[in-house]
């Protein structure tokens, strides 16, 4: 059985510590457990990406490695989807989040605190709350130094997606130490249990320990709309203490 992984090992080489050569420090939120990895020997589940739904069961992994490959190359995605395979709703909507974040605003964030680098996950995303309540920012760390802001349009949703990117925007920003904090925070809490990071200093074990009981859940509010009610989902922040 393959063992497919739902992060990219790529992504993870880049939080490498040069202390430990080929491996990384990770903490797990559930035990507050340290140990040493490499991104071969994490977040992976066996035949992860196979479906019995599809004709060919592996055509989920064939599709990545598809995307993965045109983004690498020249920073545009193809695609090409079957309309035989019962899936391919799913498919439209991989498709459909890449035309919205890829046509939104987005920050490239630069951090320049040595002592304060970036974190990943098995859930390799932060979110935090925009200017726009009725959406979400996400926040991708791309190594200890260097992240991105994505500020989706709420426009957007809904709409045929648009490959061009013609609406995309970025800019530059150096974070300021708390901003880092803030960030590493949000990276922590969205984690699903395993946080990875490249220095290994006495501050990180208690900083996750602090914020290790939240996780992402689906919520829904009903709102009063007209004579009836409107239930609008997205994805939250919340606190385990309780649970």
């Amino acid at each position: 059985m393959p063992l497919d992984h739902y992060v990219s090992q790529v992504h993870l080489r880049h939080f490498y510590s040069p202390a430990l050569n080929e491996l990384m420090f990770a903490v797990r939120k559930s035990d507050r457990k340290t140990f040493c990895c490499n991104s071969k020997s994490v977040c992976r589940i066996e035949d992860g990406s196979s479906n019995a739904y599809l004709r060919r069961d592996r055509l989920i992994e064939e599709f990545l490695q598809f995307v993965l490959t045109e983004l690498l190359e020249d920073g545009t995605v193809s695609f090409k989807i079957d309309p035989k395979f019962p899936q391919a709703l799913g498919i439209t909507s991989i498709i459909g989040w890449v035309s919205v974040f890829g046509n939104s605003r987005s920050e490239i964030l630069r951090n320049e605190e040595a002592d304060t680098p970036f974190f990943t996950s098995d859930f390799p995303v932060g979110l935090e709350r925009g200017t726009d309540p009725r959406g979400l920012n996400r926040i991708v760390p791309l190594a200890p130094d260097l992240a991105i802001r994505i500020c989706p349009h709420i426009r957007l949703s809904g709409q045929p997606p648009d490959l061009s990117f013609k609406t995309f925007k970025a800019k530059q920003h150096r974070l300021k130490r708390r901003e880092v904090v803030e960030a590493n925070r949000c990276i922590v809490r969205c984690a699903e249990d395993t946080v990875f990071y490249r220095d290994d200093f006495d501050w990180v074990v208690p900083f996750i320990s602090k914020h290790r009981r939240y996780r992402v859940e689906g919520v829904t509010q009903r709102i009063p709309h007209g004579r009836g009610f409107l239930n609008v989902s997205t994805q939250r922040i919340i606190s385990t203490q309780s649970t």
